[in-house]
């Protein structure tokens, strides 16, 4: 004897309405999925890019240098200080990676950031900000001595945070110390200027005591006033 079964309308309609429940969780789960997938390919596809401002061409090699500064709240007076310096470098496609805000002590406020751009030969085209996906550079035509005390002032605008952070910073002062000793005449402005830099790479290196005997014995020896 077979059994009948009854199916009731009720029934019918809850399982219907559980289907219909899964599947919506199903499509907004997928939803979800796609967006933060766009979201991503988004973040990847606005890559930042230095390029050469006649040419359009990239300029890989460009050192990409990141200084935070920062209000530092203090019982007495507070003061404006940069804390925080980091250090990148463009690919074969001229593309570099953006530094993250760092994290940072309650006491800093009004925390901000400024680029400083390097490369042998250029000179970076102001103003230069972090929400440009293209940086410019142009090729530097200064004479000697102009052009070599331009790049001492870029490597004071990178000096920043502590002793290991700023220690990053040494690659770029060789570069910038290997190109002035490529071009100079050893005029005596021009050894002062390679002297000083050599200071700037000695401090980080073996530290400041170190560093001035070094920048004195220079001085004597290369007869610098």
């Amino acid at each position: 004897m077979s059994k009948v079964i009854t199916i009731h309308e009720d029934a019918t309609a809850d399982s219907v309405r559980t289907i219909l429940g899964r599947v919506q969780k199903i499509n907004c789960c997928l939803l979800f999925a796609l967006a933060i997938g766009m979201m991503l390919a988004s973040g990847r596809a606005d890559a930042r890019r230095v390029e050469d401002v006649d040419t359009h061409q990239p300029l890989p090699g460009t050192y990409v240098i990141t200084v935070w500064n920062a209000q530092v709240y203090k019982v007495v007076q507070s003061s404006h200080e940069c804390f925080h310096v980091d250090v990148s470098q463009t690919n074969s496609l001229g593309e570099y990676e953006t530094a993250n805000t760092p994290g940072h002590a309650p006491n800093l406020y009004e925390i901000r950031s400024r680029l400083v751009l390097y490369r042998e030969g250029y000179r970076a085209l102001e103003p230069l900000s972090q929400a440009a996906e293209t940086l410019v550079m142009r090729r530097d035509n200064a004479p000697r001595i102009d052009r070599m005390a331009y790049m001492i002032s870029l490597a004071e605008e990178m000096v920043c945070g502590s002793v290991d952070e700023q220690r990053a910073l040494i690659p770029v002062f060789k570069h910038i110390y290997d190109e002035m000793n490529a071009t100079t005449n050893r005029s005596l402005p021009e050894l002062k200027a390679l002297n000083d830099m050599q200071y700037m790479i000695d401090i980080l290196e073996v530290g400041q005591r170190q560093a001035r005997k070094a920048w004195n014995q220079r001085k004597a020896a290369w007869g610098i006033q």
